[in-house]
C-alpha cells in the first residue's frame, strides 16, 4: 500500500501533464487564450507548485490534496472561461463544473 504522500505526488504528476496538455490544446488549436483564461491557468499552476512544496517538505502532505483539488477545480474554470468568455458559475462542485464545461463546449 502507497503512503499518502507517494499517492499525491502520482496525482501531481497526473494534473500537472493535463494543465500542461489544456495550454498546448488551447495554443495549438486557438492561438488566443483569454486573459481570464490566463488567470485561472496560472491559479491553477500556482496551486500544483503549493501542493509539490508541501509534498517536497513532508510536512501537511494532507494538504496538498486540497491544492490539487483547487488545482482541478481551477482548471475547469478555466475551460470553461476560454469557451465562453464568461466567469464560470461560482462553485466548488466538480460535477456542476464538469456538467457547466460541457454544455459550454458541447452544446453551444
Amino acid at each position: 500500500m502507497l503512503d499518502p504522500a507517494s499517492k499525491y505526488v502520482t496525482i501531481l504528476t497526473n494534473l500537472k501533464w493535463v494543465l500542461n496538455a489544456f495550454i498546448e490544446k488551447i495554443l495549438c488549436y486557438n492561438s488566443f487564450m483569454t486573459n481570464k483564461t490566463k488567470t485561472w491557468l496560472e491559479l491553477a499552476t500556482n496551486d500544483l507548485a503549493l501542493a509539490q512544496e508541501l509534498l517536497d517538505r513532508k510536512k501537511n502532505v494532507y494538504y496538498a490534496a486540497h491544492y490539487c483539488h483547487q488545482a482541478v477545480e481551477k482548471l475547469l474554470k478555466a475551460i470553461i472561461s476560454q469557451r465562453t468568455a464568461r466567469i464560470p458559475f461560482p462553485t466548488h462542485n466538480f460535477k456542476i463544473l464538469l456538467d457547466q464545461a460541457q454544455k459550454k463546449c458541447f452544446n453551444g
